[in-house]
């Protein structure tokens, strides 16, 4: 029995595997061996990215962080509430100090509520992550409304061996060169993601990786991302667009907002510290995010 057990779990093809373990299972092999197969999973998901591994129960922490977004958090709190399967689900918001009624509004939403003493959305997210108790966290920006598909997307995605991942976005604008971005990320490409296209990070890359660098007041995400690439787990782009406000263009002219983009990715990958980025972006976007 135990060279049988050998040869099934370190001789046989990745991909005859699952059929291994369900002949192992009705043999009434024991649950440390099912443990076992667990750990060996995961294993091999990260280093064959190509083999598929069945995770249908993975469970989603949804972390969002506000701030001053009463209008933008109760339309995101009403659409994740209709996705089928949410109640598997925990939603945690955290504000970051916000005076425009965020903070009595959350008291009457089906979420969990945290406060964060510092308006940062690295230290916000963080915040979530810590109070989360999922396999999997989800970071949602408050003007987003993510596809209803996502649970299953994430769980796909997480099948095929990617523990992080996000959409391509369209903006809430029928603009020609708004729609023109909206085609850009979905190229996989570095320079086009960000964080408004959400993130999902199964948790044992979020410990390995210490979370988000609190040092970052603003592109946190990008250097999150630029981390979990070097350290070699490759991004998911999932099918499907996040919506997201236009509301930065309503004020800023086209050109202008991709110019301040440009200077500030260029910034980032200088090695610029985050506070020169923030203040860079500021002086040059009128009506810019909250966060």
């Amino acid at each position: 029995m135990g060279e049988a057990l050998e040869f099934t779990f370190f001789n046989a093809h990745p991909t005859s595997i699952d059929e291994s373990m369900k002949l192992l299972s009705d043999r009434k092999v024991t649950c440390f061996i099912r443990r076992r197969w667990s750990y060996f999973r995961d294993e091999l998901s990260q280093k064959y990215h190509h083999f598929c591994f069945p995770i249908e129960e993975a469970l989603i922490s949804i972390i969002i962080p506000v701030w001053n977004e009463v209008e933008m958090i109760q339309r995101l709190h009403d659409h994740l509430r209709v996705c089928s399967g949410i109640d598997e689900c925990e939603i945690i918001v955290v504000d970051g100090g916000s005076t425009d009624g965020t903070k009595e509004l959350l008291a009457y939403l089906d979420v969990q509520v945290f406060h964060s003493a510092i308006t940062s959305r690295a230290v916000q997210m963080n915040l979530g992550a810590k109070h989360a108790t999922k396999d999997v966290l989800w970071f949602v920006h408050a003007d987003t409304l993510p596809p209803t598909t996502f649970i299953s997307d994430i769980r796909d995605g997480l099948s095929k061996g990617y523990k992080r991942g996000g959409y391509s976005f369209k903006f809430e604008s029928d603009r020609l060169l708004l729609r023109l971005n909206s085609i850009m990320t979905r190229l996989n490409v570095f320079s086009f993601r960000g964080g408004d296209q959400t993130l999902y990070c199964k948790r044992d890359l979020w410990d390995e990786l210490e979370g988000y660098d609190e040092d970052f007041v603003i592109m946190e995400e990008y250097d999150f991302m630029k981390r979990a690439g070097t350290a070699g787990y490759p991004h998911l782009l999932m099918k499907g667009d996040v919506l997201v406000s236009a509301r930065k263009y309503i004020h800023n002219s086209y050109l202008k907002v991709q110019w301040v983009n440009l200077q500030a990715m260029r910034m980032f990958h200088k090695g610029v510290p985050s506070e020169e980025i923030k203040t860079f972006y500021r002086a040059h976007l009128r009506q810019s995010k909250a966060l």
